[in-house]
């Protein structure tokens, strides 16, 4: 088993590498990346795990659904996320062992690592998507048949409900549609899967990922970014004008 550790001085690379592969998607991550920041100070640095074995041990996912944007609004105590877990172990009957992002990108690189902090549970390193897709169904997970539900879906009152889609894509909506009657944001467990069947679905070493191209950005350094990606320009422009509709 490989691990490393996340601390407070590493939480700025992470927002800022998390933001990159975002690529637009999944909202500014500054909010989260402030309340990870609060959680490691005050419980210590967060354990990820690089690689391990596969075995019957039990995952979940981890995120917050709805506009990021609603965060600034509705600051978040930091307990929220966790409660949804606890709820999703109790609902199950399942000992969580690990916990996963769902996504790399935005503000749902942050919500994870929170969750551990407060549990004391190691994260795994990766996601099911490896950048910031919208909806729940659009992982690797689930591409490869692991079943999102049932989705814990709990918002910052300590509403609660729980979602048994016959699909992914019903459970995207129907969980879509209770998180906007929550205010427009919610925090959710889901994905519950086995170590075995998340190293065969999951989109692997996406934290550390993006922690090492967050560390290159905040140095200026884009042509080292460049190489460390494999990529290329493949053009320069100026944004003049965005329409909003």
């Amino acid at each position: 088993m490989e691990t490393y550790y996340v601390r407070a001085s590493d939480v700025n690379n992470l927002v800022t590498g998390a933001a990159f592969l975002g690529t637009g998607g999944g909202g500014d991550p500054y909010i989260g990346g402030l309340m990870l920041k609060k959680a490691i100070e005050r419980r210590g640095p967060v354990e990820v795990i690089r690689s391990i074995k596969g075995s019957n041990a039990h995952i979940v996912g981890s995120a917050m659904m709805g506009a990021p944007i609603v965060m600034i609004e509705k600051v978040p105590s930091g307990d929220e996320a966790h409660k949804a877990l606890k709820m999703y172990s109790e609902l199950t009957g399942r000992k969580v062992e690990y916990i996963t992002p769902l996504e790399i990108g935005g503000v749902n690189s942050t919500i994870p690592l929170i969750v551990a902090s407060t549990l004391g549970l190691p994260v795994l390193d990766g996601d099911g998507m490896g950048r910031a897709f919208p909806e729940l169904q659009m992982t690797t997970f689930y591409f490869y048949g692991v079943d999102p539900s049932p989705v814990v879906v709990l918002d910052e009152r300590g509403n609660v409900s729980v979602v048994e889609g016959i699909d992914g894509v019903w459970a995207e909506k129907i969980a879509r549609v209770i998180t906007l009657r929550y205010g427009g944001a919610a925090y959710i467990s889901l994905y519950g899967t086995t170590l075995d069947m998340y190293n065969k679905t999951a989109v692997l070493n996406t934290l550390s990922l993006a922690l090492n191209i967050g560390e290159l950005l905040n140095q200026s350094k884009f042509n080292e970014v460049l190489d460390y990606l494999k990529a290329r320009i493949l053009f320069k422009g100026k944004v003049v004008d965005v329409i909003r509709r």
